[in-house]
């Protein structure tokens, strides 16, 4: 972004915040074994409070409404992405796809399509508009669109850590073993972080990011989960830990930065 600057300080308060408000998060999640408000909210809490806290202002958050084309990239981008991974596992694997008697697969779909897919894009603000809406444009001010999109996807994986650490049942992240769990989610998350920081930028919205990451959990880890047989180690290649989104999410993230490249 010409002619500005990277406001450093507003990123390390941010950072600190962030991190004391997720150790009570986390450590409220460890006693209670249920999500909480510091733990969902505490990327969006840090994110306005540091902005109150430093230019006594929320100037720079990219709250307009981009066009509708991005908000239709950023839905279908997860059902294509993780869409091609579940498929293959369909393919590959007899009795992969089990399908859903109660409701039927169609009502299921139409479900996340509809209401599930608002529940989880309303609950993803609370992340992105820290890392999104606030960490990436602020890091693009100066430093390289790669090393943004990387650098905040990476942060964006550590903060989910604890989730595979713990062992909670809170997502589908303890289907595998914690060893396997830790790279291939961080696999994912980075790869998926640098499609988002990419839709953030290019759209210069904060939506299409709050869009793609409720897609993701709605489709991925809801729908397609539903209708795939997770019995013996199908976690291992089709769940949010699963090796099969980690290549089709890392082979995105790589056109992503292809694109980026070529227009630079």
């Amino acid at each position: 972004m010409e002619g500005q600057r990277t406001n450093w300080r507003q990123i390390r308060v941010f950072a600190v915040l962030t991190v004391i408000l997720t150790v009570a998060g986390y450590a409220l999640l460890a006693s209670t074994g249920e999500t909480n408000i510091f733990l969902l909210a505490a990327p969006a809490v840090a994110a306005l409070a540091t902005k109150l806290l430093t230019q006594r202002n929320l100037r720079g958050f990219w709250f307009g409404l981009p066009s509708w084309r991005w908000l239709a990239i950023a839905y279908l981008l997860p059902i294509g992405v993780s869409g091609c991974a579940f498929l293959a596992y369909w393919l590959l694997v007899d009795g992969g796809f089990v399908g859903s008697e109660e409701p039927p697969v169609w009502a299921a779909l139409a479900m996340t399509a509809g209401p599930v897919f608002v529940t989880t894009a309303l609950f993803s603000l609370g992340e992105e508009l820290g890392w999104r809406g606030f960490l990436v444009p602020e890091m693009a001010k100066s430093c390289r669109v790669s090393t943004v999109a990387w650098v905040t996807g990476l942060i964006w994986a550590i903060w989910h850590w604890p989730l595979i650490t713990l062992a909670t049942d809170v997502t589908g992240l303890n289907l595998v073993s914690p060893w396997f769990a830790l790279p291939v989610f961080t696999v994912i998350l980075c790869a998926a972080g640098t499609v988002l920081a990419w839709v953030t930028l290019q759209s210069r919205s904060l939506w299409p990011a709050v869009v793609l990451h409720g897609s993701q959990n709605a489709f991925t880890h809801g729908f397609f989960m539903e209708v795939t047989d997770q019995a013996g180690y199908g976690p291992y290649f089709v769940s949010e830990a699963g090796g099969l989104l980690a290549v089709t999410w890392a082979a995105a993230a790589a056109f992503v930065l292809m694109r980026w490249r070529m227009r630079s």
